[in-house]
């Protein structure tokens, strides 16, 4: 079956260990009742928790529980993942779930490609490509199948103060940074996100000394909705204790994607898995893929 219920990445069980979680199952009428499939749960590292899947408390300020209950924001917006919009509404009929295309890993190099077919008029597909307490890298494929999309960005939820740098954002907790950048040339804009009573109590208290209240939006619009049309958004997710950023993040041409930094000793690695091809060479990691992946027989039709 190419169904999953989560897939999860991580290097160890410290607090500074590499971690992230994706939901492979989950719309309004199932699972935990969110819109959230294909969507990124967590991104933890260096100790710090970065990407956070919002929604889940009553908004903030609201005394009456029966109506704050109501204000729960379950999805799509306000999660990880590819937001739609079509005849002036956010597009909330999900599919229940995602498909696994394929997974794999070569020395401290992983990746993963997951499938959501059929999400509002259009195909999505998310590659999840980690080097173990380095970077994640995230690449999104959007293929326009049916008309009357309107819109549609990617967005990721996140805890610590933001600023820009080059080609995207900046986030710092307390002594520690991550960079969330791309040159897909998709516009890139910044918010505030989730309100919810449940966050402003862990961040406002000491459950967690190293954010502050409201968590912070970080979005990348899609340039076009029309039929046919394929576009894709690479995305490089790397935290450090340095004050500079350590990798950068090109794209020269459709379907290539470099990141340059300090790779440690892992020169020579190499994947070649259907469309994807990975190899680490000097400073950098060339990333190849085709502007949609090849789909199995199951997905075809």
């Amino acid at each position: 079956t190419l169904a999953f219920d989560k897939l999860a990445f991580r290097t160890g069980w410290r607090e500074d260990d590499q971690y992230l979680l994706l939901e492979g199952v989950g719309n309004l009428g199932i699972s935990h009742a969110h819109n959230e499939v294909n969507g990124i749960v967590r991104l933890n590292h260096l100790g710090r928790h970065w990407v956070v899947s919002n929604g889940y408390g009553r908004r903030a300020g609201m005394s009456n529980v029966n109506e704050s209950f109501n204000t729960r924001i379950r999805g799509p917006e306000d999660h990880n993942m590819l937001v739609l919009q079509k005849d002036g509404e956010i597009v909330r009929d999900l599919p229940v779930c995602n498909a696994l295309l394929q997974q794999g890993q070569q020395g401290d190099l992983l990746y993963a490609t997951c499938g959501l077919m059929g999400y509002g008029g259009a195909n999505w597909f998310r590659t999840l490509i980690v080097l173990a307490d380095r970077f994640v890298l995230v690449v999104d494929r959007v293929e326009i199948v049916q008309p009357g999309l309107e819109k549609g960005h990617v967005e990721w939820n996140c805890l610590g103060d933001v600023g820009d740098c080059a080609e995207g954002f900046r986030l710092e907790q307390k002594g520690v940074w991550m960079d969330v950048i791309s040159d897909s040339g998709w516009e890139a804009e910044r918010g505030l996100a989730d309100r919810s009573a449940s966050w402003k109590s862990v961040l406002d208290g000491a459950g967690y000394p190293h954010a502050s209240f409201p968590l912070k939006k970080l979005i990348f619009h899609m340039p076009a909705v029309e039929v046919g049309q394929t576009h894709c958004l690479a995305t490089l997710l790397a935290a450090t204790r340095s004050d500079r950023s350590e990798f950068a993040l090109s794209q020269p041409a459709t379907g290539r994607a470099i990141i340059t930094g300090p790779h440690g000793q892992r020169e020579g690695t190499e994947v070649v898995d259907c469309d994807l091809e990975l190899r680490i060479a000097g400073e950098s990691l060339e990333v190849g893929f085709a502007a949609i992946p090849e789909l199995p027989r199951e997905l075809k039709n």
